[in-house]
């Protein structure tokens, strides 16, 4: 099964699969998603501490790491849902706007927009992940 996202349009999404992966390769897609895994968390090499430790360290490393989406289409379209009612902090009835990031003379967007999740309930994730890569000399 192959699985598109977009949170933009259908459309967008066919093209996202279209442009990540254009083939029916299982295999293949699997070893390069464990090539990029291995070389995100093999980024900080743990020595000392229980397997339990460093299982729960590279654990949290990863919900960290997974943390930060991009939320752009391979067209540069992007959801904007910031528009609409105000009330504190949070936006009442947004008005769901799709905008599109500036490209540079080839067609390729400038830069990316995203969101993050790794902020919520940090504790599980973040705030560990800092404590255990801070701690000296244990």
């Amino acid at each position: 099964m192959k699985l598109a996202i977009s949170f933009t349009s259908i459309d967008n999404a066919r093209r996202n699969l279209a442009s990540e992966s254009n083939h029916w390769n299982f295999d293949q897609l699997r070893e390069t998603s464990q090539a990029v895994w291995n070389e995100m968390l093999g980024r900080i090499e743990v020595k000392g501490g229980t397997a339990d430790q460093k299982r729960k360290f590279y654990t949290d490393l990863w919900h960290a790491l997974l943390g930060r989406h991009k939320l752009d289409d391979v067209s540069g379209d992007y959801p904007d849902n910031t528009e609409g009612e105000r009330r504190g902090n949070f936006t009442i009835h947004p008005k769901f706007k799709i905008r599109t990031l500036p490209k540079d003379q080839n067609g390729n967007v400038t830069f990316h927009m995203y969101n993050s999740d790794a902020f919520w309930l940090t504790q599980w994730n973040l705030n560990v992940l800092w404590g255990l890569a801070l701690a000296r000399g244990t």
